[in-house]
């Protein structure tokens, strides 16, 4: 679609695509679970093409700013991926945020636990359904190129992580005593 073309974006195709692979398996196999990711050029909604209801969404946002909260108007990033949340959540699709927070966070340690965990909590009025982090263990493999980076994220992350885990629990928890538990642990 123009709209698509103009500014480099692949979505229509990437779920056209998607429709078809996933139709055949689920008229067979209806418990299946299928899933699409809403990532790089294909990350908006298809203007092109409606999603099969029967696919679930995986929002991975890679560019998305973990410096400020996902609402903060004062953030020209994340101020496009909140319409972009927005637009995902008005879908029937069930979704989900793939929280790309290692990409920059987990290389260097950057304090971004409280817009993480304030985007949990915004998810739910933005009628995403769930999170999940994406992050590399500590025992992989990686190629050379990325040398010890990613194998060492985890040590900039553990806050991010054990905070992470207690709101994906229990999303009315509270920051502060949580963040001084993990800390005194």
């Amino acid at each position: 679609p123009p709209d698509e073309k103009s500014k480099n974006y692949r979505s229509t195709r990437y779920w056209t695509l998607l429709n078809r692979i996933f139709k055949d398996v689920l008229d067979e196999y209806p418990s299946i679970q299928a899933f699409g990711l809403a990532y790089q050029n294909f990350q908006t909604v298809p203007s092109g093409v409606k999603i099969d209801e029967r696919i679930n969404v995986g929002l991975s946002f890679n560019r998305r700013c973990f410096r400020h909260n996902l609402d903060d108007p004062k953030c020209l990033a994340n101020r496009q991926f909140l319409e972009y949340y927005r637009d995902w959540g008005k879908l029937p699709n069930r979704t989900y945020s793939r929280e790309e927070f290692h990409a920059g966070v987990g290389g260097n340690y950057m304090p971004s636990e409280r817009a993480l965990i304030s985007g949990f909590k915004l998810y739910r009025q933005l009628g995403i359904d769930g999170t999940s982090i994406c992050v590399g263990p500590p025992d992989g493999t990686y190629r050379a190129i990325y040398g010890d980076k990613v194998k060492l994220g985890w040590f900039c992350m553990w806050q991010a992580l054990y905070l992470a885990g207690e709101f994906l629990w229990n999303p009315e928890a509270d920051y502060e005593k949580l963040l001084e538990e993990a800390n005194r642990l």
